[in-house]
């Protein structure tokens, strides 16, 4: 064997003067905590945006629903929902998290379709 290929299988050293650094010094290539919390609030306020959109949909449909008569609740309808978003999800969320925030997600939803009755008695405005 020749020098030069028993020093290409040995580790490679590291002097002290240029041991890596604990501390990221490129912020782009390394984020910090305080830049992913920031991206989670932007993301956050993009999901509440799209929610409220969602439930203005929702309950247009059961304004829908009421006037042909039709009941508020599908339970095929939610199903398919839910198989939809669990097909289309590509991690690292859990099958059974994504269920649990879809299946409340329509819950929200049927609260905004069901119309509200309040029942008194006697004659109006007594």
């Amino acid at each position: 064997m020749t020098r030069k290929s028993s020093q290409r299988n040995q580790p490679a050293r590291i002097s002290k003067d240029r041991a890596p650094s604990s501390k990221p010094s490129d912020t782009k290539r390394h984020p910090t905590v305080g830049s992913l919390r920031g991206e989670i609030d932007r993301l956050d306020q993009e999901l509440v945006a799209l929610l409220n959109q969602r439930a203005a949909i929702a309950s247009q449909i059961g304004q829908i629903k009421h006037y042909q008569g039709l009941e508020t609740w599908s339970a095929a309808r939610e199903d398919e929902v839910v198989a939809h978003a669990l097909a289309s999800s590509q991690g690292p969320l859990p099958p059974e998290t994504l269920r649990t925030i879809f299946r409340e997600l329509m819950s929200g939803s049927r609260a905004l379709q069901r119309s509200i009755k309040v029942p008194w008695l006697g004659p109006k405005y007594s």
